[in-house]
């Protein structure tokens, strides 16, 4: 692969999770979901490095139907858990 590419490829995704994304990441375990670029799922090491720093990966197919429905979901909570957030803070200042 061309060095100049700006295109993804297993070394660069591994140096976005190593570098980027889990130093960032809150202590807890987080879902990261994926589109189907195979360059994602291509090194057995990219699993390794997210297991053993507690993040899920996620990926399948584009428009299929399971992770149209994981997307709605995964908005749909990531929704409830806002209301639910807002809701306790206006409760809590209201004492």
């Amino acid at each position: 692969m061309n060095e100049t590419t700006t295109y993804i490829n297993s070394n660069r995704f591994m140096k976005f999770l190593k570098n980027h994304f889990i130093p960032r990441k809150e202590p807890r375990k987080v879902l990261l979901i994926l589109d189907s670029q195979a360059s994602h799922c291509s090194d057995v090491a990219v699993f390794d490095l997210a297991a053993e720093n507690n993040v899920i990966l996620f990926s399948s197919k584009p428009h299929h139907p399971i992770f149209t429905a994981t997307l709605w979901l995964v908005s749909q909570t990531t929704e409830n858990l806002l209301a639910t957030s807002y809701a306790l803070l206006d409760t809590q200042q209201a004492k």
